[in-house]
């Protein structure tokens, strides 16, 4: 198993340097990549989705999204960082989409992301809704139990009441 894993690295490192190593210009070969870090990070993360390694996945993103913002691969990567943070309970998702918005508004993956924003926005105002009904809900217990206890307290002093009257009857 280890060694399947160490044979799919290099044959993917190999297929990395063959296919973005030899770049051609408009008037000689070169043999050099003028491709930015970000991009060859985020070629990186694609790849690992294919193996699947989501972790080294989320790495690379989390590295492209920390550098300087290049459009076509920030926006990328911002956008596939957020459907891997749609599982975390903290609203990264909707930060990181947020951020995609702001820092790109013309790019094709913020279209893209726009609909989930949206949905997920709109999720979450639906989980602050439950939550102050469940408040609500365990205030007005808290009320009813109140109001019980008063009414049983009214009871017992127009008991009192009826008594001391007939008392003074007597």
């Amino acid at each position: 198993m280890m060694r399947h894993r160490i044979f799919v690295s290099l044959i993917m490192m190999l297929s990395t340097i063959f296919f973005y190593g030899c770049q051609t210009t408009e008037n000689s070969l070169s043999f050099t990549t003028h491709t930015p870090l970000q991009k060859q990070i985020l070629d990186d993360a694609r790849m690992k989705l294919v193996i699947p390694d989501e972790a080294g996945a989320k790495l690379a993103l989390r590295q492209v999204v920390a550098a300087a913002p290049l459009p076509g691969v920030t926006d990328e990567a911002l956008l596939r960082l957020a459907i891997f943070s749609l599982q975390d309970e903290n609203g990264s998702a909707i930060a990181l989409l947020d951020r995609l918005n702001k820092e790109f508004p013309t790019s094709i993956w913020s279209r893209q992301g726009e609909p989930l924003r949206r949905y997920l926005a709109q999720l979450k105002t639906l989980k602050d809704r439950q939550r102050e009904l469940a408040t609500l809900k365990q205030l007005n217990l808290s009320l009813q139990k109140d109001n019980r206890e008063l009414k049983q307290t009214l009871e017992r002093l127009k008991t009192l009441d009826l008594e001391l009257e007939q008392k003074i009857r007597r």
